[in-house]
């Protein structure tokens, strides 16, 4: 999200921040997916909301999908 989160920071990091820019929405579009999923009527259960757009990073929000290893009940044993 484009926040002041990289206000103060190093150099390096402010050029990384500075060269995504483009692909970041606003925190008022990011808080979005969060108010969607706590307002839905009926939420998928084990389900999360995201971004619709490029890479899942910016956009209206919709219910994502969770990567594979989300979903894998090995992993959440594993510590």
């Amino acid at each position: 999200m484009n926040t002041n989160l990289a206000g103060v920071t190093s150099l390096p990091m402010k050029l990384a921040n500075f060269a995504i820019y483009p692909l970041i929405q606003s925190a008022a579009r990011g808080a979005e997916p969060t108010l969607m999923a706590a307002t839905i009527e009926a939420p998928t259960p084990g389900g999360y909301f995201g971004p619709s757009g490029f890479m899942e990073l910016r956009g209206d929000p919709t219910e994502a999908k969770p990567a594979p290893y989300a979903e894998d009940p090995v992993a959440g044993r594993a510590r």
